[in-house]
């Protein structure tokens, strides 16, 4: 009797246990239907908005994508994302991310002082030789007083040693590009010839090869002061932030002018040249840094300045050949093109999709928070002016007279965090901005 009541409730336990699970596969499966119908509804409702918003668009051609970090790089929104379009200053994100991943956030730039002679007496019977390799960081935005910090280089390096007089020369060695055919400008900069924001960059620049000049009533303040009549140089330059600027057309005779005003004011006469070949075995004498890369990264983005990306871009081919062109190539990006680390070359070509896919990869390789610090965000930097953003943006833009591009990252209302793209080519770049903020407006509350 009792063996068949033990499996009477057997029977029925293994009943109740069957019904149970289906139950609750069956709730679980109405539980995934509801979420993606909401996903679905959420995805339709933005996809509907933004739509709509480029149905505004009067012509040109718009690229979009919104890919979500966090969900396996789930793409939340894309139009024309692997289309290739002109990304402006936007392409100086592919130099920070080529840079970082190469050299390190913390490279430091460096200056440094070499002779090829002997010390007897205070006379140094051979050369000093200054070397940079292409340290964008000999400027005032990021030296407070670059003339000053180079004379102290050069007076503490001859201090050291107890240099009097030099039976030599003083060289400026840009032997780094093995190429005589400076200045570098880009073929494809030819229309920005004599822009404050298309410098020269050769293997040692200073202050940009700038001398700016400051006006206020009758008094004229110069920097550096190389002697030159200002009066005459004010006719030649651009007004820009309240200065006037003057690019020195010869780079290496500018370079020539500072140093000879350097070694004039420290009583040694020596002779200053350019050094394309060092030869022979030179010694290190001193070694001054300068900032780290992340530091000029971070100008460099905040406030899409070419001479320091350049600068980069070129120390990144000459120094450790590296190719941006074909470092991208490498990793899969096979049809971009990339002519200059700035962005002022019209023979760019970069698709939306590559810019948020490798900000997104930043995530999982550790650069993300090094990348987004260079950034600027809400009404910082390049973005001061766009008030209609989310204020949770942070962003690199990219403008020419026929381009508008915004790339960067967003969180969203919902606390989403999504690597971003909008690149537009077309006339109507100023219908462009607004229509990148309203974009951005809507994936913030919809997403």
């Amino acid at each position: 009797m009792l063996r068949k009541i033990n499996k009477y409730l057997l029977k029925n336990k293994l009943r109740v246990d069957i019904s149970f699970k289906l139950v609750f596969f069956i709730f679980t499966i109405l539980v995934i239907l509801v979420s993606i119908k909401i996903v679905l509804a959420y995805d339709l409702t933005l996809k509907n908005k933004i739509d709509s918003k480029l149905s505004l668009l009067k012509t040109g051609k718009i690229g979009i994508i919104f890919i979500d970090i966090y969900d396996k790089d789930r793409v939340v929104y894309e139009k024309n994302a692997s289309s290739l379009f002109i990304p402006a200053s936007s392409i100086k994100l592919l130099t920070t991310y080529c840079a970082l991943s190469n050299l390190s956030p913390f490279y430091f730039f460096e200056l440094k002082f070499y002779t090829d002679g002997d010390i007897e007496n205070g006379v140094l019977n051979g050369n000093i030789i200054v070397n940079a390799d292409f340290n964008p960081t000999l400027i005032e935005e990021i030296i407070y007083d670059p003339y000053d910090f180079l004379f102290n280089c050069v007076k503490e390096t001859l201090d050291s040693y107890n240099i009097k007089s030099i039976n030599g020369k003083f060289c400026i060695d840009y032997s780094i590009s093995k190429e005589k055919s400076i200045p570098i400008f880009p073929e494809s900069w030819e229309i920005y010839k004599g822009e404050p924001f298309a410098p020269y960059v050769i293997p040692f620049s200073f202050n940009q090869n700038m001398i700016k000049i400051i006006k206020q009533n009758e008094n004229i303040m110069v920097f550096p002061n190389l002697g030159l009549n200002p009066y005459s140089l004010i006719n030649k330059s651009s007004f820009v932030d309240n200065a006037y600027w003057y690019i020195y057309e010869d780079p290496f005779e500018y370079n020539k002018l500072v140093f000879s005003k350097i070694l004039k004011d420290l009583s040694i006469n020596v002779p200053v040249i350019p050094l394309y070949n060092k030869k022979g075995n030179l010694k290190l004498m001193n070694t001054y840094l300068t900032e780290t890369l992340l530091n000029a990264l971070r100008y460099q983005n905040y406030w899409s300045d070419n001479y320091v990306s350049q600068s980069i871009y070129y120390l990144l081919k000459y120094k450790y050949d590296i190719n941006l062109q074909e470092y991208y190539r490498d990793l899969g990006f096979y049809n971009i093109v990339i002519d200059d680390g700035c962005g002022l070359s019209r023979k760019n070509r970069v698709s939306p999709f590559m810019f948020a896919k490798l900000l997104s990869y930043s995530v999982k390789n550790g650069l993300f928070k090094y990348i987004e610090y260079t950034l600027p965000g809400y009404l910082e930097g390049t973005l001061s002016s766009r008030k209609n953003m989310p204020k949770t943006i942070k962003a690199k833009t990219g403008t020419l007279n026929d381009v508008s591009a915004l790339v960067g990252f967003i969180k969203t209302n919902s606390n989403k965090y999504l690597s971003f793209a909008i690149l537009y080519n077309g006339p109507y770049t100023y219908d462009a901005k607004i229509l990148e903020e309203q974009i951005l407006d809507i994936v913030y509350n919809n997403y």
